[in-house]
């Protein structure tokens, strides 16, 4: 990272005996008073999006990077809840219906590095998840109204869109969560709010999984919802059709710049 002045790690515990790390990463020359949070997905740390990260710095925003659980020195199993043996530990992915209130390990983390840019006196904070990070930080933006603008990056669909790879796993798989709002009302939440936004992009061939061009189905509902809720908010879906990886391309990089206001 060729435009950080200095890195630091911190940690956090959404419950006893998990822990959840974080990186901040702040800029050589900062511009204004802004964060980012990054969250990465499955199988990878955030080093993966290293181009982003470099490119958030040199436009002068505080970042901070999170990992998924289970991956980096983040941990991956945490007690089962009620009904289980006592000895019964629960995968922090695969694993949440065995717990209780699971979807906090998830959560916490993102609200923890959104309190720690907030303190450094951040006055503005957007967040950027990639893959099976982009469910997070659209959960998280949907109720925390802080995240001013928020990205989902190769990692969300409507259920009914969903095929393939496309299969929702960790949060997005969690039952209670499904029955309690589906994934349209998050993405409008995390939309909803007079100076927020929420961006859906994908890459068009992606070998991975949430490819094609699918989010473009319900782009159109949700800016009419957005519009007649009337609180403010915008919701946008960006292709990117420049190559066939499961990553954040360069294009990639330079759109989230833009939609984030920083070009």
């Amino acid at each position: 990272l060729t435009h950080a002045r200095t890195v630091r790690r911190y940690y956090m515990t959404p419950r006893p005996g998990v822990l959840s790390f974080f990186y901040l990463l702040e800029p050589k020359r900062p511009a204004g008073k802004r964060g980012v949070i990054y969250h990465n997905g499955f199988a990878g740390t955030s080093v993966q999006s290293a181009a982003l990260l470099d490119a958030l710095l040199e436009a002068g925003a505080t970042v901070i990077a999170i990992d998924q659980l289970c991956y980096g020195d983040n941990a991956c199993n945490a007690p089962c809840g009620p009904g289980h043996p006592p000895d019964c530990l629960a995968n922090l992915q695969f694993g949440l219906a065995k717990m209780q209130t699971p979807l906090r390990d998830h959560v916490e983390p993102v609200r923890a590095a959104a309190d720690l840019l907030f303190s450094r006196g951040a006055a503005e904070v957007d967040a950027v998840g990639f893959s099976a990070g982009a469910g997070t930080v659209t959960l998280v933006a949907a109720v925390d109204t802080r995240i001013r603008r928020s990205v989902a990056a190769a990692g969300v669909l409507p259920y009914y869109l969903r095929e393939g790879q496309d299969a929702p796993i960790g949060i997005a798989d969690y039952a209670p969560l499904q029955e309690m709002a589906s994934m349209m009302d998050l993405f409008l939440l995390s939309a909803a709010g007079k100076g927020r936004a929420h961006l859906h992009l994908f890459n068009r061939f992606d070998r991975c999984c949430f490819r094609n061009v699918k989010g473009r189905l319900y782009e159109p509902t949700l800016r009419e919802r957005l519009a007649a809720i009337g609180i403010g908010g915008a919701f946008s879906v960006a292709i990117d059709e420049t190559h066939a990886r499961h990553a954040i391309s360069g294009h990639g990089v330079a759109t989230i710049l833009s939609f984030l206001g920083y070009r």
